[in-house]
């Protein structure tokens, strides 16, 4: 279904959503684009028991946000049905209709948006973020914000082999802790209480697979490694590298 956007494109608005929903009404006024999505399915399983049912008890309709198009707003107007459960021993009586991809139950914004939203709440602060979030035409609030990034699903990469080691000062000359980094992904992996031998030592006993090792000069990392690693190879860091250099040509000393 193509929809003309005044003196613009055609969109084909179809393109835009899965399989399983159809645009069945497009409404273009100033400042939005009220799209309306109607089911192609004819029946849904049932999430409690998996069984599937098509006989259909009522109908109601979910109003979602969506990605701006152009300088236009986007909300989604979804006929959404409710289903009965066949399944004399399911637990669920009647249950709502779920959909494949794009929106998930309960959800007031489809899943494309909460990805920006949650790239912008991982990169600034909710308050700020809501601010952003006016900008792409989504406004939302800071409550929104926080929300969608305690609830973002974490992708943590357990297949490391190369990392960095360094310490931090939660407050400069009383409190340090060690700070572990995928050198591949430039990502942290872990955050130690402090920088003692044993600490340091106990978290590398449980990454035997770990080959290259990026760090300072510190006696007690590169003890650790030693005794936990003997196969894993030392590296200098590029900080401390150009550092010392530096500070060798200033003193003679390095």
């Amino acid at each position: 279904i193509g929809y003309l956007l005044p003196g613009l494109f055609m969109l084909q608005l179809s393109s835009l959503y899965p399989i399983d929903l159809s645009v069945d009404d497009v409404t273009i006024n100033k400042s939005t684009i009220v799209i309306r999505l109607i089911s192609t399915k004819s029946g849904c399983r049932c999430p409690s028991c998996k069984r599937m049912s098509n006989r259909v008890h009522s109908q109601y309709q979910r109003t979602l946000k969506d990605l701006p198009v152009m300088d236009k707003k986007v909300v989604i107007r979804l006929q959404t049905r409710k289903f009965f459960c066949d399944n004399p021993n399911c637990e669920s009586e009647v249950f709502t209709e779920r959909f494949d991809s794009l929106i998930k139950p309960y959800a007031r914004k489809t899943d494309r948006l909460t990805k920006y939203l949650e790239l912008i709440g991982f990169a600034v602060n909710a308050e700020i973020g809501s601010i952003l979030s006016k900008q792409i035409l989504a406004d939302v609030s800071s409550d929104n914000i926080l929300r969608t990034v305690k609830q973002a699903e974490l992708v943590i990469n357990t297949d490391y082999q190369y990392i960095g080691i360094d310490d931090w000062a939660i407050k400069r000359g009383q409190k340090y802790c060690t700070l572990i980094c995928d050198l591949v992904t430039g990502k942290p992996i872990d955050v130690l209480p402090d920088r003692s031998y044993e600490v340091i030592s106990e978290w590398l006993r449980e990454h035997p697979e770990i080959k290259f090792i990026s760090m300072d000069r510190s006696i007690t990392y590169s003890g650790a490694v030693k005794r936990e690693l003997p196969g894993a190879r030392i590296v200098a860091d590029r900080f401390h590298l150009v550092y010392n250099n530096l500070n060798f040509k200033v003193t003679g000393k390095r």
